[in-house]
């Protein structure tokens, strides 16, 4: 609780660089199991949902990392981090598209996604670089 308000406060910072460690600091403590990272979106949605700064973009990207275990397709919440995901692919920031194929990446080994939506890791890699020619992957590390 005390570090939450302390994130909070941090994610509430006008700085990117100050906002971008709290959405960090946030995410590891969603890893970490200490905090639902459905809980956590509620507490911070408010407070970046129309910031489009890099930095602040790139650690949202990440911050759904926390989110791949709670994954459910059937679910309105999963399905927008799901959209959001793919929208930060089409990013005009490589780190920012570099941290939306990270984590999109980890959704293709849960199975019941994967038959959920009907395609492949291959048809979803074709979808992708279709939208996205060669040059705006500069930056994408595997």
């Amino acid at each position: 609780s005390e570090f939450i308000s302390l994130i909070a406060e941090f994610i509430k910072d006008p700085n990117e660089i100050i906002k971008s460690w709290g959405l960090q600091a946030l995410m590891y403590l969603c890893v970490a199991d200490c905090v639902e990272f459905s809980t956590a979106w509620e507490i911070i949605e408010e407070d970046i949902q129309n910031d489009s700064r890099s930095l602040v973009l790139e650690h949202r990207m990440r911050l759904f990392e926390a989110g791949v275990a709670e994954i459910d397709v059937e679910n309105e919440f999963s399905i927008f981090h799901l959209d959001q995901l793919w929208q930060g692919i089409s990013s005009e920031h490589a780190s920012v598209r570099n941290a939306a194929y990270s984590v999109l990446a980890q959704f293709f080994d849960k199975e019941p996604l994967c038959i959920t939506l009907r395609h492949s890791r291959e048809e979803y890699l074709r979808v992708i670089l279709d939208r996205n020619p060669i040059s705006s992957l500069a930056g994408l590390r595997v």
